[in-house]
């Protein structure tokens, strides 16, 4: 009986010890390694398993979830010999059991060694400097090395990160120097800048005075100048009555000129003569340009170009007639070319800017505004413009930009479809243009600040003067349509971009509402409110707006080439290249115009609704798809579109006109 008792419980014994070495639990967020007979069987997942007892052994179980490990600092040495001592933290994860457990002994040593030996080899190649304001690039280049070295132990490195990199004392020390030497400095300018508002005060007070006695003067003045006006009335009728020509008037506006400039009613005054006079003496030596040139000087410019815009409203229909080329100038100073314009011209101007050499450097003003390009974009490569930067570079014809408003070249292109070109120099005035509609805004303020000597007027006219010569001798106004093929494909990228990333941003906020973050994030003090949910930005087609952009290019290019060789063409067939060339502009122009501005009807540039001066390209599309009006962009895809292959049709005509001659 007893025997059998023990039997029974041995049997018990055994069943229970089986049941305990087959049924195993696994932990959520580990793995269980199973060996077979010594041999790697399988990787047991969370939950509840069954393993061969006595057959079957659970070597190790391996934590899945993402682990921290900080490693002791270690002395590195810089490029430049200094020691520094660094401490990293690993932030990485097991994401296969097997290669954990089979391809190395220890990880988390491995880990620490490789960490350290490449820590040495990333410091080594950097200063002291560097080392201290570059740990994302140290961090980034220590997880690549590291998640590339350890994907084969099935560990994946998520994250490095340089705790604390401490110099040596030494250098600590200087660098305490260099802060309180800062901070005297500090000290110094502050205590200058109350000696100078001290000399400013003292310097108002005599200004005070000076006013009152200006005053005084001008009183005087004034009885004097009532006094003379019967005698200036006297010498006007005789002026008139003496019938004086031309030169004799010149002569005598130029004479006075400064006077009138320094006149309180006249802030600017805009000098036609240096250019129009040239071309008076030209003309008296027999030269006659082919074409009408109009010089205008506009009135009301500020209350929304109404000078101009009502010349160009009266006399619209010869202007579409007839007219080839507009050229703006506005303010002018001393610095850099700068243009902007209908971009089939680009070319023509860079030619021009090529002739001309700048007052201060000698060299032409192309070569220097490609200079400042390249200066700019090293000083501050973020705000960089790709295309400025790559043509700079090559020494190629700079990008000329778009135009938006702000002068007078706006009802010609953006009303009419008259191709327009705006040029002036700026930049490095000695005012920065703080004297612009102020009482300082004078004739002697530009002679002596803004341009002293008038040197880089001179230079606009020169500029301008080539471009108006050779669009007045030439066959036609020589335009290259590969330029502006290549800018209308650009800012329809720029457009299909705009949307796919407004609707990436729609679906972030959709989901950020739905976590209710903004709501978690909200302080008591400082309350989060979430953003207006507007719906995501749907699929916009923009096949037939690329379409058009394709069939632009291969038109611009077939017809550049026909233009290029246009001398050796027959001259009936030169004179009908030159007449479907001279409207093609116009060809932009959509008679219905822009949503709720129907007189911008210019479909490649207008000024922005909200960004005042700036230029909206394609904005018929980019401003809908902005402001979420998604009925107006997809109709606008449709009517650019339309514009766009009317003017590749009229060069694809050109271009067969250079195929068949008659």
């Amino acid at each position: 009986m007893v025997v059998t008792l023990i039997v029974v419980l041995v049997v018990v014994a055994f069943v229970l010890l089986t049941l305990a070495r087959t049924i195993r639990i696994v932990p959520q967020a580990r793995a269980g390694v199973v060996e077979r007979f010594g041999r790697y069987s399988r990787t047991l997942s969370a939950g509840l398993t069954i393993v061969v007892p006595f057959v079957d052994r659970i070597r190790d179980m391996i934590d899945l979830r993402e682990q921290v490990v900080s490693f002791a600092p270690q002395p590195v040495i810089t490029e430049d010999n200094l020691v520094v001592s660094i401490d990293t933290v690993i932030y990485f994860q097991v994401t296969e059991p097997k290669a954990a457990t089979y391809e190395v002994a220890n990880y988390i040593q491995a880990i620490e060694q490789l960490t350290v030996t490449t820590l040495r080899n990333v410091i080594g190649g950097l200063d002291l400097e560097q080392t201290l304001t570059s740990r994302d690039q140290i961090n980034a280049q220590l997880r690549g090395v590291l998640d590339e070295a350890t994907g084969k132990w099935g560990i994946r490195v998520n994250r490095v990160e340089l705790k604390a990199i401490d110099p040596p004392a030494s250098v600590q020390e200087s660098m305490e120097k260099q802060m309180r030497a800062d901070r005297d400095k500090r000290a110094a300018i502050l205590n200058a800048e109350g000696v100078k508002q001290s000399q400013i005060l003292e310097a108002e007070g005599e200004k005070q005075s000076a006013i009152l006695r200006a005053e005084g003067r001008r009183q005087a003045q004034i009885l004097e100048a009532e006094g003379e006006a019967k005698a200036i009335d006297t010498v006007f009728r005789a002026i008139h009555d003496g019938k004086p020509d031309s030169e004799l008037l010149a002569y005598q506006y130029v004479q006075a000129l400064p006077e009138i400039a320094n006149g309180e009613a006249n802030k600017v005054w805009i000098i036609p003569s240096e250019f129009t006079q040239a071309l008076g003496q030209l003309y008296r030596q027999g030269w006659r340009p082919a074409r009408t040139i109009v010089y205008a000087s506009w009135d009301a410019e500020e209350p929304s170009l109404l000078g101009s815009t009502e010349w160009v409203e009266t006399h619209a229909d010869e202007l579409k007639r007839k007219a080839l080329l507009y050229i703006n100038t506005d303010s002018n100073g001393r610095g850099y070319l700068s243009a902007e314009g209908s971009q089939d011209l680009q070319h023509f101007v860079a030619a021009a800017a090529n002739d001309v050499l700048d007052p201060q450097t000698g060299v032409p003003v192309a070569t220097r505004a490609r200079a400042r390009v390249l200066a700019d974009n090293y000083s501050d490569p973020a705000d960089a413009k790709p295309d400025l930067v790559e043509n700079a570079k090559s020494g190629g014809d700079l990008p000329m930009a778009a135009v938006g408003a702000g002068s007078d070249y706006s009802p010609f292109v953006q009303h009419l479809g008259i191709p327009s070109i705006n040029l002036g120099f700026g930049g490095e005035e000695s005012s920065g243009g703080g004297s612009y509609h102020s009482a300082y805004d004078t004739y002697y303020h530009v002679m002596h600040f803004d341009d002293p000597g008038l040197a880089y007027g001179a230079a606009l006219s020169k500029v301008v003067g080539r471009l108006v010569m050779r669009s007045a001798d030439g066959s036609r106004v020589p335009a290259r349509y590969s330029d502006f093929a290549r800018s209308v494909s650009r800012y329809t990228d720029e457009v299909i971009k705009l949307a796919a990333d407004q609707r990436e941003k729609d679906r972030a906020l959709a989901d950020l509402r739905g976590q209710g973050v903004f709501k978690l994030a909200s302080a008591p003090t400082d309350p989060t409110i979430a953003p207006a949910d507007k719906g995501i930005t749907p699929l916009i087609d923009m096949l037939p707006l690329q379409n058009a952009v394709d069939h632009l290019k291969r038109a611009a290019a077939a017809a550049d080439a026909v233009v290029g060789r246009e001398s050796a063409l027959p001259p009936a067939t030169q004179a009908r290249i030159d007449a479907g060339l001279a409207d093609i502009d116009q060809l932009l122009i959509d008679p219905q115009g822009l949503p709720g501005r129907p007189w911008y009807k210019n479909l490649i540039y207008a000024p922005g609704t909200l960004t005042g001066y700036g230029a909206k390209t394609l904005p018929g599309v980019r401003e809908a798809i902005e402001q979420r009006r998604f009925d107006d962009a997809r109709t606008y895809v449709t009517r650019t579109a339309a514009v766009i292959e009317n003017y590749a049709d009229r060069l694809d005509q050109v271009a067969a006109m250079g195929r068949t001659t008659p």
